[in-house]
């Protein structure tokens, strides 16, 4: 009596394992997960007097992402023009394009000064440009994120300039 009781417990904990390692829920949560994937890319750095550049091609075609760039450029009089774009082989779920500004007095430690993330849904490139106005004296950088998620898989890269000073 006391082994049939046993195997009754025994089918019932499996049953409930299997019962919970099945529920929809689980699955639903599973669909919501991204894996996200660095890809390798060569960088072409541009430096003048008034422009910097950083652009990102990717060394080995993925799927989605074929690269992404920056661009800082010093317009006079404390204005300065600013270029982001995140280019994809083909159209994607979403285009990701995250654009940061960063500021430092020495040229070398920079800081987060102001940010804009953008992102389109079935595109294969996103890009943006606008002009800013900022306070003189200081260095300037942009730094650059750039991916493109199709399904569960999201290829992304990112990009940095030099310091660019502002007078």
């Amino acid at each position: 009596m006391r082994r049939r009781w046993l195997k009754l417990g025994g089918l019932l904990i499996i049953a409930i394992i299997v019962m919970c390692g099945f529920s929809p829920e689980i699955y639903a949560e599973s669909e919501k997960e991204v894996m996200e994937i660095e890809v390798p890319v060569y960088h072409d750095l541009t430096e003048t007097e008034t422009e910097v550049s950083d652009y990102a091609q990717v060394l080995q075609k993925g799927a989605y992402l074929s690269g992404g760039s920056v661009k800082l450029v010093d317009k006079g009089s404390g204005k300065i023009s600013i270029y982001g774009s995140t280019n994809g082989y083909q159209r994607c779920d979403t285009v990701y394009l995250n654009i940061y500004l960063e500021r430092s007095t020495n040229g070398r430690n920079f800081y987060s000064y102001l940010s804009w993330e953008y992102s389109a849904s079935n595109v294969s490139s996103l890009s943006k440009s606008f002009t800013k106005s900022v306070p003189k004296g200081y260095y300037y950088r942009l730094r650059g994120y750039h991916a493109a998620k199709e399904g569960g898989v999201k290829e992304s890269t990112s990009t940095t300039t030099s310091g660019l000073y502002i007078d």
